[in-house]
């Protein structure tokens, strides 16, 4: 319940990685964590495709506002998602 906080991975991890932020929040908060999932042999992806595909979900959920988290790569996704 609450506001959506949208917690985004880097490279290195996956999503799993924020499941204990996500119950500890969890009465502030409506979790969301994404893992970016680029399959073998696929194009090369920007960072806008990491964008557009929070973007799609944060649509998907009915969210207009959201609140971001995001170490390492997702700050990246982060930044590129406001400033759009």
């Amino acid at each position: 319940t609450g506001e959506p906080l949208y917690l985004l991975n880097g490279h290195v991890g996956c999503a799993q990685l924020f499941t204990l932020w996500a119950w500890l929040l969890k009465d502030r908060y409506r979790c969301v964590l994404l893992d970016w999932n680029i399959a073998p042999g696929q194009r090369p992806v920007t960072l806008d495709d990491f964008v557009d595909d929070l973007s799609a979900v944060a649509a998907a959920a009915g969210d207009e506002s959201i609140a971001l988290y995001g170490p390492g790569f997702g700050a990246a996704v982060a930044t590129r998602f406001a400033a759009r």
